[in-house]
């Protein structure tokens, strides 16, 4: 009978180093200024979010009795405007709508561009060709003048904007 003499089994432990991503979270939160920025905006996210059991009053009811009301006026912690409207009340709500008028213009181009880059990558050839010149021409106009030719030609109002 003869043996088979082999060589010693080695193990080894694979050890997966930290991603990209692990690296940079891992930064941002030894950094106080960016902790500080992020701590900002979540309160106002919240704070805007939260608008309707916030608000201490009714963005759109005014007085003539109350109006330029300065800011630290009891009830009215940043005073009133020309139309006597709580300006606290009326910054909450507002923030709403700018909220999503920043975040919608940015959702709809991911859905978009990814959309486009994901049928271009897989189709490829003349497909991909002709999405990239189609995206060269939007890219060729200056964007505040596509912008004011497409509500000049959907005409005005939030949901065109």
């Amino acid at each position: 009978m003869t043996v088979l003499a082999s060589a010693p089994a080695t193990s080894t432990i694979a050890v997966r180093s930290p991603g990209y991503w692990t690296g940079v979270g891992r930064r941002l939160g030894r950094d106080p200024v960016s902790m500080a920025c992020l701590a900002v905006l979540v309160a106002i996210v919240a704070a805007v979010l939260m608008a309707p059991w916030l608000s201490p009053a009714d963005p759109t009811i005014g007085s003539v009795v109350r109006r330029l009301k300065p800011i630290g006026t009891p009830g009215y912690p940043l005073g009133t405007d020309e139309l006597g409207r709580d300006m606290l009340t009326r910054l909450l709500w507002g923030g709403r709508l700018s909220l999503l008028m920043g975040i919608a213009p940015v959702a709809m181009a991911l859905v978009v561009g990814g959309a486009l880059g994901t049928i271009a990558g897989y189709a490829g050839g003349r497909v991909n060709a002709g999405i990239m010149r189609a995206t060269d021409v939007v890219f060729a106009f200056p964007s505040l003048l596509l912008a004011v030719a497409i509500a000049g030609a959907l005409g005005p109002g939030v949901a065109n904007t």
